[in-house]
């Protein structure tokens, strides 16, 4: 378990961590955050190697703190003239493009866990993504 680990064991399964987190996409990324017991400390943890900083994008991207994808709704009456064949295909193509966004968009990023986090005055979702008290913000 991660909390009987010394210092050195603990940077090299972080290390594993960070390049095993690099190398996945965005969706699963996150989840590799929330959940693992080592994402989970991943998070929470600034060491001289991951500092968790603030870096901007070029691209505006939702927040993975303040932000969730809603279901959308569709009208199934445009599959009906489809064959058999076409349904599937075309119904997840529906739900893909009924699904909708709630919440902010940011330009900022973690350079470290790789995730859009709002990092502005009034919204500091980096600082509680990390487990920091906004006190202690950058």
């Amino acid at each position: 378990m991660w909390l009987k680990r010394t210092a050195d064991e603990w940077e090299v399964a972080m290390s594993k961590f960070h390049r095993k987190l690099q190398a996945c996409q965005a969706p699963r990324r996150k989840r590799m955050l929330l959940e693992d017991p080592d994402g989970i400390r991943y998070r929470h943890t600034a060491t001289t190697k991951f500092r968790h900083a603030v870096v901007k994008s070029e691209k505006r991207l939702h927040c993975a703190f303040c932000s969730k994808t809603m279901p959308g709704t569709f009208d199934k009456s445009k599959l009906d003239h489809l064959s058999p064949d076409e349904r599937p295909a075309a119904l997840r193509a529906l739900k893909r493009n009924a699904r909708r966004h709630e919440g902010r968009q940011t330009f900022c990023f973690c350079r470290d866990c790789g995730v859009p986090l709002c990092a502005t005055r009034k919204r500091r979702c980096h600082d509680r993504w990390h487990g920091l008290s906004v006190d202690e913000s950058i």
